[in-house]
């Protein structure tokens, strides 16, 4: 019984030796991958600008997106944007709310 409890042992600690290993060099690899990009071009290093992209709201990100398609599509999805933001305008108004109608409900 104990050469058996000697060699799960020794198992446990040769998976807990390779485990702690591999994310060490994983840990090495990350860090040289974000660390080894500086800036080769005049502008913000590459670390600050997925800093700022964290923070930023995602239409934020995606703004200019749509400046690399056609005129008439930029014209079309500006079109849409628009009804979209009088849809919701028109939804929110106090004016249109609808009138709450319900029933009391009474216990005992």
């Amino acid at each position: 019984m104990s050469v058996w409890l000697v060699g799960l042992t020794l198992g446990a600690g040769y998976l807990m030796n390779k485990k702690i290993t591999m994310m060490q060099n994983l840990e090495e690899k990350v860090h040289e991958f974000n660390s080894g990009v500086g800036a080769a071009v005049p502008g913000p290093a590459t670390a600050t600008i997925r800093q700022v992209q964290r923070t930023l709201p995602q239409s934020d990100v995606q703004q200019g997106i749509n400046e690399k398609a056609p005129v008439a599509r930029q014209k079309y999805i500006k079109n849409a944007q628009e009804a979209e933001h009088q849809a919701v305008g028109a939804y929110e108004s106090a004016s249109q709310l609808p009138e709450i109608q319900g029933v009391y409900l009474t216990f005992g």
